[in-house]
């Protein structure tokens, strides 16, 4: 399934919209072929997690997939290139559930109305 920048949007509106980003300091969101990633604070997340990506899977569900960017020294070039280290994924999600999975893969709530039971 070919997800159209628009639709990055409408995963991002899923989230929480406006009130996501402020409460989680999302930033740097970049439509992809099937979805969209987005990098988070540095050392604000569980784990570490600075990057998350959620994809549309061919079912039609999500997929979210965190991990750590960190800079690599690349001694030919003499200076760094960032790298991606997987943590986890979560898949196969209905939209209802993603607000769930990204505080339960980040730690990060997605609203500052958010209680810990509307993450469990």
């Amino acid at each position: 399934m070919k997800v159209e920048r628009h639709h990055s949007h409408i995963i991002v509106e899923q989230l929480g919209g406006d009130g996501f980003v402020k409460t989680t300091g999302a930033r740097n969101f970049l439509s992809t072929d099937n979805g969209v990633q987005m990098r988070l604070p540095s050392e604000v997340a569980k784990d570490n997690v600075n990057c998350v990506r959620i994809s549309v899977s061919k079912k039609g569900t999500y997929n979210l997939e965190y991990g750590v960017v960190m800079r690599k020294k690349i001694e030919e070039l003499g200076g760094f290139l960032p790298e991606y280290q997987k943590v986890g994924a979560i898949e196969d999600l209905d939209g209802d559930r993603l607000k769930k999975a990204f505080t339960l893969a980040t730690g990060l709530k997605t609203s500052e109305d958010e209680t810990p039971s509307d993450s469990d």
